[in-house]
């Protein structure tokens, strides 16, 4: 009972000075398993008092995370492994005079790993990990905020060797004064400064690291030399990190052998480590609705197109339904009849939460979507893909009776033909000194180019008749296909309209069976693989 009434902090000092299981047990290979437990249970009791002044502490060999653990994030955990030689090897920057960085930023989008990295050193450096998040300093009381930031600290220098890590540190870290100031938050953070000053020599085995989404709201005292005076920024994943998050994951669920890693890898783009943890958790709840004990590429698939689109709707009937048919069944014959275009994966008309329309997914091809490059002949028959849906609509329901659901696809057709006329200067129609604005977002994304004011008025207009001759002739091409292959156009209307989504396989099978020879035999001759 007494041990239950002593006050946290108080027992802190005793307990926190122990290291890590894993440290312990490598200094004392002797300690037996009764010592361990007891370890254990104290640290465990810690960790609960701990808690409730709002602070986490890494106490048990099962919850330190190490950086075999943590995947996908780059340069990253290269960059914040030397935090962990500050701690292993101390003597070496000692020798040469270097002076230990207090204070390690973790900057980069929300679910992108910061805190598991900010763990990892923890563990690999065999030190305690206290963490808080920085929204626990703030209450409605003054003064609260900078009391905790005091005891948090002082229980570190009792812990070390301690990493401190103060999550969402833009709680309280934000820029000082103001209209919108706070004075709690600006004691707060002014204690923060503070402590962050108040290092010495003797505290060398402490560090402080913090995580941030929000750098640019920062206090600039906060992140100046010799306080948070090491930024490391943790980027969304690439294309190869997805594949080792993803093999991280999947690891810890029964898989089949037909998982496509790459696959997945390249359609989750712009996803953060834990929007992949998400997707697999997703991919294993739709195996176990199918009553399959392991999860297959096509459940990744299905909780793919869920976290997009979210969950199905009931299928359109009518009128409603042959519109949506028709227009996919133009799309994918258009798709399969195109040397250069990828083949079709799926096409479906039941409509989704997020996107009530159809969808034709097509295989991703990895070069193109590692190198951004697009020959004219790919956007082309891309432009002929685009326009495809609105020249089926028109042959099927005649001109009187057109409606607004290709709207969107008429805005992707003119942006094709800018980047094949404007932006690239593949096809120029005043030759490739044209004078344009190209200011892309994002590089390899097909975005609107604007003419710049200094081009003439006549140059303006010719290129904007060019343009339009462009898309008129593409859509009297594509009109001319569908007409040409009017019987197999006609015979996937009839399948979706009856199942409402095709596999590849089914579509090519229709297409084979009921296209024009001459589109076949073309594709057969012209197919390559990187066009």
């Amino acid at each position: 009972m007494a041990e239950d009434s002593e006050d946290p902090m108080d027992a802190a000092q005793s307990l926190l000075s122990l290291s890590t299981l894993k440290m312990r047990k490598a200094r004392k290979p002797e300690l037996d398993e009764n010592e361990d437990k007891e370890v254990r249970r104290k640290m465990k009791q810690l960790g609960r008092k701990m808690d409730q002044r709002g602070m986490k502490l890494q106490y048990t060999e099962d919850d330190t995370v190490y950086f075999d653990d943590v995947a996908g994030i780059g340069n990253a955990k290269f960059e914040v492994m030397e935090v962990v030689d500050f701690f292993t090897s101390p003597d070496r920057f000692r020798q040469s005079g270097a002076r230990i960085p207090r204070g390690v930023l973790l900057c980069g989008p929300p679910g992108c790993g910061k805190t598991l990295l900010a763990r990892a050193v923890a563990g690999e450096a065999g030190a305690n990990f206290l963490s808080v998040n920085a929204s626990e300093f703030v209450e409605m009381f003054i003064g609260v905020g900078a009391s905790r930031v005091r005891d948090l600290f002082q229980e570190a220098r009792k812990a070390a060797p301690a990493i401190v890590f103060i999550d969402e540190i833009d709680a309280v870290g934000r820029i000082r004064g103001g209209a919108m100031g706070n004075d709690e938050r600006d004691q707060t953070v002014n204690q923060l400064l503070s402590e962050l000053d108040g290092f010495n020599s003797k505290d060398a085995d402490i560090v402080v690291m913090a995580a941030t989404n929000r750098r640019d709201v920062l206090d600039p005292a906060l992140i100046r030399a010799g306080r948070f005076d090491r930024i490391i920024y943790v980027p969304l994943p690439d294309f190869n990190g997805r594949i080792e998050i993803l093999q991280v994951y999947l690891k810890q669920h029964p898989t089949t052998g037909d998982i496509d890693l790459r696959e997945i890898a390249f359609e989750t783009q712009r996803f953060s480590g834990a929007g992949i943890a998400n997707l697999v958790n997703a991919a294993a709840i739709m195996a176990g609705k199918a009553n399959s004990g392991t999860i297959r590429h096509k459940d990744l698939l299905a909780a793919l197109a869920y976290e997009r689109l979210g969950p199905d709707r009931q299928p359109y009937e009518g009128a409603r339904q042959k519109r949506l048919a028709v227009q996919e069944a133009a799309t994918c014959l258009v798709a399969t009849l195109m040397p250069a275009i990828e083949p079709v994966v799926h096409v479906t008309i039941i409509p989704r939460e997020k996107y009530p329309m159809g969808q034709t997914v097509l295989k991703v091809n990895e070069q193109r979507e590692l190198t951004q490059q697009f020959t004219q002949r790919y956007l082309e028959e891309q432009l002929l893909m685009v326009l495809a849906a609105r020249a089926a609509e028109e042959l099927e329901f005649g001109p009187d009776e057109m409606s607004t659901i290709n709207q969107r696809r008429l805005v992707m057709a003119r942006r094709i033909v800018q980047k094949l006329m404007v932006s690239s200067a593949i096809d120029p129609p005043e030759g490739v000194g044209n004078r344009t604005l190209s200011n892309p977002r994002r590089y390899g994304r097909v975005l609107k180019q604007v003419v710049l004011p200094r081009v003439t008025t006549q140059t303006y207009e010719n290129v904007e008749a060019a343009m339009e001759k462009r898309l008129n002739a593409a859509y009297a091409e594509v009109k001319e296909m569908l007409e040409r292959n009017r019987k197999a156009l006609t015979a996937l209307i009839d399948s979706l309209v009856e199942n409402n989504q095709l596999t590849g396989e089914q579509v090519r099978e229709i297409i084979d069976r009921h296209a024009a020879k001459s589109d076949l035999r073309r594709r057969r001759e012209q197919a390559a693989e990187f066009l």
